[in-house]
Parts: structure tokens; C-alpha cells; sequence
């Protein structure tokens, strides 16, 4: 169950958290290594996504790897220094994962370019709350299993997750901050090219991405 909501912290320590939370994560590590290693620009390759599947499948396996790891330390080091400095304060956890997930698809450092953002997300869930993402995993497979279609799959998740979030921890914080955090990732699936469609990735498995 969700912690004891405090609310001893004045609302610039909350923008404080969530700015440091977003510039954490608008660290382009997936843009940096294909110029490092392969001498191009990730932006203007393949679904230009500045993410895993992206980097993986047009830059390659190692790299995409250190991205994934990446991805899950800036994660889970936002979500422990967050509980360190704001104990049982829900209201400063979903502020963390809101900024570092806005962080990683809206990049600062990338010219506002970057993922999709639901690794970044998935990594801070396994820490804050694990049932949540067990959760959230189950419900996208069972929709693209029943669909067959990628891209109503993601619709459905993303409309599911404040449902989600407030019923699991039973809190209204956490339904209110997963309805910020799925809003914004609806947005961006709307804004960006889908690495899925770009890269043909569920097709072998007779699932398409119609929409």
C-alpha cells in the first residue's frame, strides 16, 4: 500500500524535485552513443526515436544494451534519492517519475527529442511499485493478444494507467499523478514515429500496428 502522504514540503521543493528529475533524464545517452559509435545523428535514422528499439536495431546490440542500462540506473536512482530525501511522500514520488519519464521523451539536451518514455517508466515502477508495472505488463499483452494490433494495445495501457495506479496502491495521489504520467505518454505516442512500425518488430509474431 501507498505511504503516509506528508506534506511538510513547500511547492518549490516539489518544482525543484521535478526539474532535477527532468534534467536527469533529458540526458541523451542514446543520441551520444550512435555519434559516438557510429558517427550519426539517431534523430534522423529509422523512427528517429532517441530509444532502446531505435538505438538496438539501426546502431546496435551493445549499444542499445547500455542504453537500457542507463535507462534503469538514472530510473532507479531518481526513484531512491527521491524516498531518501521525501520518506512515505507519494506526492514527491509520482513528481520524480513524472519528471524523469518528461525527462527521456522530451530531451533538453537533444533539442526536445527522445523515447517514448515507457522504459524509463517501467524501471522507476520496479522500484516505487513493482505490482503496478506486473500490472500494466499483463493488461498490454492481454490487449495485443485479443487485438492483434500494437497500436490500440498502447491506447488501451496508457488510458488504463491511472485506474491502475490509484487501485494497486489505493491512493488518490497515485491516480492522479498516474493520469499526469499517462497523459503525457499519450501525447508523445501521438507526437513520435513508432519504433514498432519503423522496424516491423511485432509482425514475425503475426501482430501489426494498425491503427
Amino acid at each position: 500500500m501507498a505511504g503516509t502522504m506528508s506534506m511538510s514540503p513547500q511547492v518549490y521543493e516539489y518544482v525543484t524535485l521535478g526539474m532535477t528529475a527532468y534534467l536527469l533524464g533529458s540526458v541523451p545517452v542514446a543520441l551520444m552513443l550512435a555519434a559516438l559509435l557510429k558517427r550519426t545523428d539517431l534523430r534522423t535514422i529509422g523512427s528517429g526515436n532517441l530509444s532502446v528499439y531505435n538505438t538496438m536495431f539501426n546502431v546496435g546490440m551493445v549499444p542499445g544494451v547500455l542504453t537500457i542500462v542507463w535507462n534503469g540506473l538514472l530510473a532507479v536512482s531518481t526513484v531512491v534519492i527521491t524516498k531518501s530525501w521525501f520518506p512515505a511522500n507519494d506526492i514527491a514520488l509520482m513528481v520524480a517519475i513524472g519528471g524523469v519519464t518528461a525527462g527521456n521523451m522530451w530531451q533538453l539536451f537533444a533539442k526536445f527529442r527522445g523515447s517514448r518514455g515507457s522504459t524509463t517508466m517501467g524501471w522507476t515502477l520496479l522500484v516505487a511499485a513493482p505490482l503496478i508495472l506486473v500490472v500494466l505488463f499483463g493488461i498490454w499483452v492481454s490487449a495485443v493478444l485479443i487485438l492483434r494490433r500494437s497500436v490500440p494495445a498502447t491506447r488501451l495501457l496508457h488510458a488504463s494507467i491511472p485506474v491502475v495506479f490509484g487501485v494497486v496502491e489505493g491512493s488518490w495521489t497515485y491516480a492522479i499523478g498516474g493520469a499526469i504520467i499517462g497523459g503525457l505518454l499519450s501525447l508523445k505516442f501521438h507526437m513520435s514515429g513508432d519504433d514498432t512500425v519503423a522496424l516491423g518488430l511485432y509482425r514475425r509474431f503475426g501482430v501489426n500496428s494498425r491503427r
